[in-house]
């Protein structure tokens, strides 16, 4: 059974901790499936972020962690390309939803999943996708880092907004340590490049939860002290 997995120390983390990223996503994704929002598609938008991001973690898991031709493994990132294209247009349309209005975010919806296309659509013509999809990344993370951070100021409505901009922010760190590919830390295990990129990115999750979680509670405590003040 072993002969099917990888051998090499750095590989192997980089898929354990992929697998754990999937796991705190799908967490998330629960947890937010069980949030009652009064900003549906903000809502709707994470639960997709959370699920995609999921899914292509569990396939870096696959591309890291297991043995297979290089032809097979070059194939499995064609859908992973796809995916965390999604992910980022999706992160950008939740600030638009979170700084403006959800109507806004909705109108740009189609405009978002295109952009996503044509990124994905370049990175199959691109000899450096990789490179290509971090430049990507940036640009549409910044833009909702930025909308996120303006928030933080703004009516009781955008409490979380410190978490959700700083975990944003983490995860621009995140994608800037997965460019230095000369990286490598000792920690009990041999972590790379794309391991300490996951290490760093469990932490953008995490503050973009609790950020979603503070939004949500103090949604509820608006709701309630409406409804005291009405009876």
């Amino acid at each position: 059974m072993l002969e099917y997995f990888v051998d090499i120390p750095t590989e192997q983390t980089t898929a354990v901790t992929d697998l754990i990223l999937a796991a705190q996503a799908f967490i998330a994704r629960y947890f937010v499936g069980r949030t009652s929002l009064d900003r549906p598609f903000f809502g709707w938008l994470w639960s997709w972020i959370f699920c995609l991001l999921g899914c292509a973690s569990l396939l870096g898991a696959v591309a890291h962690g297991v043995e297979m031709t290089k032809v097979v493994n070059q194939t499995l990132w064609i859908p992973l390309y796809l995916v965390l294209g999604l992910v980022v247009a999706f992160i950008a349309l939740t600030a638009i939803s979170h700084f403006w209005h959800e109507q806004l975010a909705q109108r740009w919806l189609l405009a978002g999943i295109g952009v996503a296309v044509i990124f994905f659509a370049v990175t199959q013509l691109w000899s450096d996708s990789f490179m290509l999809f971090i430049v990507y990344e940036a640009v549409m993370m910044t833009f909702a880092f930025v909308l996120y951070t303006a928030c933080i100021w703004r009516t009781s409505r955008q409490q979380g907004s410190g978490f959700l901009a700083s975990g944003l922010f983490v995860g621009l760190v995140a994608a800037a340590v997965d460019t230095q590919q000369t990286w490598r830390l000792e920690c009990v295990w041999t972590f790379d490049n794309h391991g300490i990129f996951h290490l760093v990115q469990m932490l953008s999750l995490l503050l973009i939860s609790i950020g979603l979680y503070r939004s949500t509670s103090s949604l509820n405590l608006l709701d309630d002290s409406v409804n005291s003040s009405d009876n």
